[in-house]
């Protein structure tokens, strides 16, 4: 069963590992920042990912859940080093969880999320993520908080390649993360 208490420890343990991934990487990321670097503010991403969900049903047996998602984000750069942005997926996928009571089933029809964020990018690659936000199905619609962590590598001026980890915390029902790979366009 899950309680409260693990799930904030699941987010401490989270922010320790974001913590310690920055301080490694951030010793070895030169200072970038220069004054054409807020040329271009609109930033449009798409990406292709897996969600991963522990409290799955299958044929009324518990399992994990592996389910195919897209993702189409937008961000504007406030500054080189902070973002805001409106984050939107769907699982393309109709499935069954467990609700944290342990006892409730609950049938979800291709969930659409939709958030708005924070993103604070402390050197030339990791960016870090927060937000707030819903997810949406024919069912229900449940309150969700997003933890995130983005990794990106230029491919041109306009374009870059990332890889993101992101962990939802739907409040009250489940739980998932997401493991993807998208490219982002500069406008």
């Amino acid at each position: 069963m899950i309680t409260i208490a693990s799930i904030k420890l699941k987010i401490k343990a989270l922010l320790l590992i974001l913590l310690l991934a920055n301080s490694s990487l951030a010793l070895a990321q030169e200072n970038y920042y220069e004054e054409n670097e807020m040329k271009r503010r609109h930033l449009i991403s798409f990406s292709i990912s897996h969600t991963h969900i522990s409290q799955g049903l299958e044929e009324n047996e518990s399992t994990w859940l592996i389910l195919p998602s897209y993702g189409i984000d937008y961000n504007f750069k406030i500054s080189p080093m902070w973002s805001i942005g409106l984050h939107n997926d769907i699982i393309i996928e109709s499935f069954s969880i467990l609700k944290a009571d342990g006892k409730t089933e609950l049938e979800r029809t291709r969930p659409f999320v939709s958030i708005l964020t924070a993103g604070f990018k402390p050197g030339k690659h990791l960016t870090y993520q927060l937000g707030f936000g819903g997810e949406f199905a024919e069912e229900d619609h449940f309150f969700l908080t997003r933890i995130g962590l983005e990794y990106g590598w230029e491919i041109s001026e306009r374009m870059e390649f990332f890889t993101n980890l992101i962990y939802d915390v739907k409040w009250n029902n489940y739980n998932s993360y997401v493991i993807g790979l998208g490219v982002t366009r500069k406008l």
